[in-house]
């Protein structure tokens, strides 16, 4: 499986050191990629990796760069520290929806 994590944090954290030892963890048998903000993040990992700028929510070239970085690596699945997980392999309808408290 390909699995891409993103992180659009500015500075090292938490939720950035759990996705380092999660892609240590995974890469041993899948292939795993990192979209990143800042060099700070980004350097600590030995995986493939794209800087992007993640300037907000609604940044379209982040997004289409995502697209493309996903395009590019078929069946690549998204992992998206403290959000809900979204797998590119089933159709947007089949995806559950998220739980609220």
């Amino acid at each position: 499986m390909n699995i891409l994590f993103t992180c659009s944090a500015r500075k090292w954290g938490g939720n950035e050191a759990w996705v380092l030892n999660a892609s240590k963890i995974l890469k041993q048998k899948h292939k795993v990629f990192l979209a990143y903000r800042k060099t700070e993040v980004g350097e600590r990992f030995d995986i493939d990796k794209f800087q992007l700028p993640f300037r907000h929510e609604g940044d379209l070239l982040t997004l289409s760069s995502l697209v493309s970085i996903i395009k590019k690596n078929k069946s690549t699945s998204s992992f998206l520290p403290s959000v809900r997980t979204t797998s590119f392999q089933d159709s947007p309808a089949a995806l559950p929806e998220p739980k609220t408290s």
